[in-house]
């Protein structure tokens, strides 16, 4: 969901700085049981410099980078256009990461393909997969949100397990689980995001507890993980939430948004480049239903359907070219009023329409926009088209 920087290089300082700077104090998240989770699945996602979406008839497509398998279509071939996942028939929930993917079947199973080097797969090992494998011991998923080198299932009881690691040689070297753990606290779990280190959940009671990098670490080999969990304080009405490198935003029951964390580009969306530990509401936003966020860069679907993005948000129109600029508050997207699903990447943004089609805007590196254009990228919403060829070619 990020670049090099973004990911790897900035990740170690940037998630101490969204501990920091959200005002976290240590809660007992969520009661016990519950009953299931009421957990609504995405059909669309950005990763770093690729995107995924679940189609009609159950299988997944995927476009744009591919060094590592991430496409899962059995090559490392970048591909401009959407070509299917092998294998994959009966998802209903796909997420993208930094070099691979996950989905979640209708039975309840996680397939991953792609990078491995973490266990970020599930399936036991550490070899990279060009093609879908399931994640070990888990067959009740509604979920799964995917990171850097981190997986983790939302499961029918709103409990989350995770796999892969948080580790690094500060920390010992220590490897996390090639398999998944139960996270020990965390109950009522109905959303997750994640963004190059640290996670979020949105729990059934409106809440938002949060947790670092470096969670799976440990010695031996356990079946569940205690982690500290922290909530964001001044929230317990959250109906949904994007978390970025090193901020978060929630919609509120009411419509508005909240925002809080890093604000150096901007991505708070209140009009300054201020960090704040408490949380503030961005001007002008009162009919949102969906918050998604980027590196530093946040969108908004409203009722209406339309789209606006700030922060480190890129326009690629002709006058910008591309270049990096500081949004500091809303703008709206072009040409978009029916959008019905929001995924924002590094600086790609995709959305599924009224018409049941995905198109994507901004950058269009490793062919991110899925549109077969040669371009940089576009200011525009695109539509992502099929590549047509044999699977087995």
């Amino acid at each position: 969901m990020r670049n090099v920087g973004g990911w790897a290089g900035c990740r170690r300082w940037v998630v101490s700085l969204f501990v920091a700077m959200i005002g976290l104090v240590t809660a007992g998240c969520g009661a016990s049981g519950g009953g299931d989770a009421v957990y609504s699945p995405a059909s669309v996602s950005v990763g770093l410099a690729h995107a995924c979406e679940v189609l009609d008839d159950g299988g997944v497509a995927c476009w744009g980078w591919n060094h590592r398998g991430q496409l899962g279509d059995g090559t490392t071939e970048d591909r401009g256009m959407a070509v299917r996942v092998v294998g994959i028939e009966e998802a209903v929930e796909v997420s993208a990461g930094a070099a691979y993917s996950c989905a979640v079947l209708r039975d309840g199973t996680v397939s991953c393909w792609g990078l491995n080097t973490s266990g970020q797969l599930g399936d036991g090992t550490t070899v990279n997969r060009l093609t879908p494998v399931s994640v070990q011991g888990l067959s009740d998923a509604v979920g799964v949100q995917v990171g850097v080198d981190t997986s983790c299932a939302v499961r029918r009881d709103g409990t989350v397990s995770c796999w892969g690691e948080r580790g690094d040689a500060a920390q010992g070297g220590v490897t996390g689980s090639l398999t998944p753990v139960q996270l020990i606290g965390l109950d009522d779990v109905v959303d997750l995001d994640s963004r190059g280190g640290a996670w979020c959940a949105r729990l059934s009671d409106g809440t938002v507890p949060c947790w670092d990098r470096g969670f799976l670490v440990q010695d031996g080999e356990e079946t569940d993980v205690q982690v500290t969990l922290r909530a964001v304080e001044g929230i317990s009405d959250a109906v949904d939430i994007g978390v970025g490198l090193s901020h978060v935003c929630v919609v509120r029951s009411g419509g508005t948004v909240s925002c809080v964390g890093s604000n150096f580009a901007g991505e708070l969306g209140n009009g300054t480049v201020d960090p704040t530990d408490t949380v503030v509401t961005v001007p002008g936003i009162v009919d949102a239903l969906e918050v998604s966020a980027g590196d530093n860069s946040t969108c908004v679907r409203h009722a209406s359907g339309a789209v606006d993005c700030w922060g480190l948000y890129r326009t690629w129109d002709s006058s910008a070219n591309g270049s990096n600029d500081l949004t500091l508050s809303p703008v709206s997207v072009p040409s978009l009023d029916d959008a019905t699903e929001l995924s924002t990447g590094t600086y790609t943004v995709c959305t599924r329409r009224a018409d049941g089609g995905v198109y994507c805007w901004g950058s269009n590196s490793k062919g991110a926009l899925g549109a077969g254009l040669d371009a940089l990228g576009s200011p525009v919403p695109v539509a992502v088209l099929t590549l047509q060829f044999d699977q087995g070619a």
